[in-house]
């Protein structure tokens, strides 16, 4: 007996009474022909095999040939099957048995087993990859070491990337480490971070897990819901709708793979890179940054060929690179030699010169393809031309290995075809449970399907009782091999299948089921299901998978253009494509819009009035986002009277909201304070009944907002009693998103101010808050404010240089807002560091798009430093004197007696340069004489020192 079920068995038939194979046999199964193929070598698949093997390892027992638990778990590891399981009542007894016998005659300790799956029996020998091996095995040193690392097989496919990453595996797992795989699918419906969910559940990861305290179980739950079946007590994770929670469940996560890989090395394998959901790729991005000491090593395969240029996969290598944590391993074909050499394992023979010539060019080095063309063959290197019935959509399947699949599913009996094709619109590892209830048949006859599947080496055992073709290619060719009309059928069946076995938790399959229904063309139902797995992505934070969710469920009701139903789901699927199109591209950028503007065209036409005033608003603040103030008033105008026909206190409160902020940026200030007032008298009349985070951002924003427009009018005191009321509300608040915009508004606030130390810790507390939650718009922000007071504390340079990457950021991200107060702030911070000319060009800048959007309202503030910087730079006093005369116009224009102070204050200190100095007096003391408050803050101070200095 060579193989090492066959060799482990021999001892235990020999080691008491003598017993012979055919007793053995006869004593368990009455069937001696299954141990003599497992003696052979054959390794018995299918879901009877465990079952089979327990019976002997049982059997044994009770002869008094094997007494001890890591023996039994030996012969277990030795068929290819995973050690005895306490958790499985039936084994658990067998447990407890062994242990006893091993306790009575052994009084030193079991020694620990190995808690892992199954080892993969491999079908022939790995040939060639020397080097390739030699670089997986340093990889795997690396880790064990203490360092974590990551290593991507690439290739096509069928070159051998699973392959080599079995050898590893089942190496490791013989030295008895723990390791975990999974692999990721083609077929849309997964859920985001389905493969950490998948390593999380395997034995190597499940005692850490649940050893973790509740906090982090809840939010592990989101992943698992059945760990709040197993602990009752446990709270349900709330849903994840800011980017600040997913940090949660990024720790709660590396809580379990920390307390795994600290001292234990832990190998993790992963197939099919290229299919796996950016939320996962995200994810192991933090958590080889977050540990890097750990002792763990992640090897992925990837087709490199399916990976362009725009995928997520590109971002995660090159972090991993930059931290020397990637060893990329690149398969190629196989050498002629080699390809012989593996031709001849298939074959059992050796090949002669001109068929392993002919097997070379034909395979052109590729294992799978190697394999494939010899398994089934009719003669000598003899493969079969393409038959009429291969379907399309498999074009990149040479048509010789396309007809080698299709006649050996040809052989299958009609039985296991049947599976096969189930197996195949499953579109993913199965269970014979799930293929039984589909196809209506009883799960014994579906197992015997399932049987022979494996023993032609089409299908093998995963863990858990899940099965898988052996190869993607296999499952494409048994798909294209059924007509549509079946497909459709077979796609329903499924559908219902997975309904009834997941009732009591839809969420984790909707986007499974919506494809299935979508294949099947019942479109109602894949339109529900598409709608729920993205509601359920939104709750995992995975906006770019919502995103896709969303756009497949557009693409649905398109499809029915007549169904007001369809039609009004369409209204309301734009919006919430538009919201998950701002997490990935940012509030003004053009996917955004596109959608916006599509959600306005339809609400237009058959929308109801929420709708409309809904895609108004949207379009409305997207222009707003963009700096484009007056195309934001005019939805603004259209929207108002729709709000107030609604009868909805709060939505015409946002209406009012939206519309003061408009004359804001306009520079009617006196018209917005009045409507800044009337809102929150509204919003407090709201408050008994909607006294919630929306009512609280609301509230807090109008404050905020408020108080901008109060120092403009003139009433420092009053605007820094407002925001600090709106910042203290802050600090009370639970939800940790609220408070960027609060800080980034108050910190505008306090620049208008010039209290530099305020602007200072607000953009300093914004960068550490987006760095801890990943948030880099108000990076961006963060870096601009610390920047501008950086540069007036006394390093003008590094202060502008951060100012201007911070504004750069934030017009990245498609924001134009507030883009000339932006351009005033790096002008000044650019002017402090004696770059005037570069600071001149930023004023001039924003003073163009200011008038061109007529986003004016500092416009008061640029043309006074436009003359400021001319007087600099040595221009003529009369063209310097002219820009300060605009600036004090349009200051007065606009009631923004603030900025009319310092317009004042500059061409008062011209005309006392030219020798006007009682015209000057005149010119400040008179605006300085209108204010009633603020005399501690700089420009007043500033003012008042002037006035003493002209008098």
């Amino acid at each position: 007996m060579s193989h090492p079920f066959g060799d482990l068995l021999s001892q235990h038939l020999h080691r008491k009474h003598g017993l012979s194979q055919s007793k053995l046999a006869a004593g368990i199964l009455q069937e001696p022909a299954i141990i003599t193929h497992m003696c052979k070598g054959e390794r018995l698949t299918g879901p009877q095999a465990r079952e089979r093997v327990l019976a002997i390892v049982g059997w044994l027992h009770k002869q008094g040939a094997l007494g001890k638990l890591d023996e039994a778990n030996a012969l277990l590891m030795a068929a290819g099957l995973a050690p005895l399981r306490t958790a499985d009542p039936t084994e658990a007894g067998l447990v407890r048995q062994l242990s006893h016998s091993a306790h009575l005659a052994h009084p030193a300790p079991t020694p620990p087993t190995n808690n892992a799956p199954r080892l993969i029996a491999s079908e022939f020998s790995l040939v060639g990859r020397q080097t390739e091996w030699e670089m997986l095995c340093a990889a795997w040193r690396t880790a064990v070491h203490s360092q974590a690392h990551v290593v991507a097989i690439a290739g096509e496919a069928g070159i051998g990337k699973t392959r080599l990453a079995e050898e590893l595996l089942t190496d490791v797992q013989r030295q008895g480490y723990r390791v975990a795989r999974t692999r990721a699918y083609a077929l849309e419906g997964r859920l985001a971070y389905a493969p950490v969910a998948d390593w999380l559940r395997t034995a190597a990861l499940a005692d850490e897990l649940r050893a973790l305290d509740a906090v982090w179980r809840t939010e592990i739950a989101r992943l698992l819901p059945e760990l709040l079946i197993e602990d009752a007590t446990l709270s349900p994770p709330q849903p994840l709708t800011e980017r600040w929670q997913l940090k949660r469940l990024f720790e709660a996560l590396l809580q379990v793979f920390s307390a795994v890989a600290q001292h234990n090395p832990v190998l993790l394998v992963l197939d099919d890179l290229q299919w796996c959901d950016p939320e996962t790729l995200e994810w192991l991005q933090y958590l080889l940054s977050a540990a890097p000491q750990l002792k763990l090593l992640v090897v992925g395969t990837v087709r490199d060929t399916e990976v362009d240029a725009e995928h997520p996969l590109h971002k995660l290598w090159r972090h991993l690179l930059q931290d020397g944590q990637l060893t990329h391993l690149p398969l190629t074909p196989l050498s002629e030699e080699e390809t012989t050499h593996l031709g001849a394992a298939v074959l059992h023979r050796q090949l002669d010169a001109p068929g392993a010539a002919r097997l070379y060019h034909e395979c052109a080095g590729n294992p799978l393809f190697v394999i494939e063309s010899l398994r089934f063959q009719p003669g000598p290197l003899q493969v079969a031309p393409a038959q009429a019935g291969q379907r399309d959509g498999f074009t990149s399947l040479p048509p010789k290995v396309y007809a080698v699949i299709q006649a050996r599913l040809a052989t299958l009996s009609p039985q296991a075809h049947a599976v096969a094709e189930l197996a195949a619109v499953a579109g993913r590892a199965f269970t014979p449970e799930l293929l039984a209830q589909a196809g209506q048949r009883d799960v014994m006859g579906v197992a015997l399907g399932v049987d022979e599947l494996c023993q032609r080496r089409l299908v093998r055992e995963q863990s858990n009782a899940h099965y898988d073709f052996s190869h993607d290619r296999i499952r494409d060719v048994a798909y294209a091999e059924i007509s549509p009309a079946k497909r459709r059928a077979l796609h329903r069946a499924v559908a219902q299948a997975l309904e009834s076995i997941h009732a009591d938790q839809l969420d984790g399959v909707a986007g499974e089921l919506a494809g299935h229904y979508q294949q099947a063309d019942a479109l109602e139902q894949a339109l529900t299901y598409f709608r729920q797995a993205a509601a359920v992505a939104q709750r995992l934070y995975s906006h770019g998978e919502a995103m896709r969710y969303l756009e497949r469920a557009i693409a649905i009701t398109q499809m029915r253009p007549d169904n007001p139903e369809f039609r009004s789901v369409e209204i309301d699927l734009w919006d919430k494509l538009g919201v998950a199109r701002t997490w990935i591209y940012g509030w003004g950028s053009e996917p955004v819009g596109e959608a916006w503007i599509r959600l306005h065209a339809l609400a237009m036409q058959t929308g109801t009035i929420h709708q409309r005033v809904r895609a108004l608003v949207t379009l409305g603040g997207f222009s707003s986002n963009r700096g484009e103030w007056r195309k934001c008033h005019d939805y603004q105008k259209l929207a108002l009277p729709l709000a107030e026909n609604s009868g909805d206190t709060y939505l015409i409160a946002d209406m009012f909201s939206g519309y003061a902020r408009s004359l804001y940026h306009f520079g009617e200030l006196e018209q917005s304070l009045v409507y800044f007032r009337h809102v929150l008298a509204l919003v407090a009349a709201l408050v008994p009944l909607t006294f919630t985070k929306t009512w609280n951002v609301l509230h807090d924003g109008l404050l905020i907002r408020m108080s901008l427009c109060l120092w403009l009018l003139g009433y420092p005191d009053q605007a820094h009693k407002t925001v600090h009321k709106a910042l203290e509300n802050n600090h009370t608040r639970v939800d940790v998103f609220d408070h960027f915009g609060s800080l980034d508004f108050s910190a505008q606030l306090y620049s208008f101010i010039r209290n530099i130390d305020m602007v200072q810790s607000l953009g300093e507390t914004l960068i550490e808050m987006s760095q801890k939650y990943d948030f880099s718009f108000f990076l961006c922000s963060g870096q601009f404010f610390r920047g501008w007071a950086l540069a007036h504390i006394g390093d003008a340079r590094a202060g502008a240089v951060l100012v201007r990457e911070g504004f750069n950021g934030m017009r990245r991200h498609g924001s134009r807002m507030l883009e000339p107060y932006s351009r005033a702030m790096l002008a000044e911070a650019l002017a402090l560091a004696g770059e005037h000319k570069e600071a001149l060009e930023e004023v001039n800048a924003g003073i163009t798009f200011a008038d061109e959007m007529g986003n004016v309202y500092w416009n008061a503030q640029l043309l006074k430093q436009k003359g400021d910087l001319l007087q600099t730079l040595g221009a003529p006093d009369s063209e310097v004197e002219a820009w300060y005369q605009r600036a004090l116009t349009l200051a007065r224009a606009q009631s923004a007696r603030s900025l009319e102070l310092r317009a004042a204050m500059g061409l008062a200190r011209l005309w006392h340069k030219q020798g006007k100095a009682a015209q000057a007096h005149c010119l400040l003391a008179d605006i300085y004489g209108w204010f009633t408050e603020g005399f501690d803050t700089p420009d007043l101070k500033d003012a008042q020192l002037l006035l003493a200095e002209l008098a």
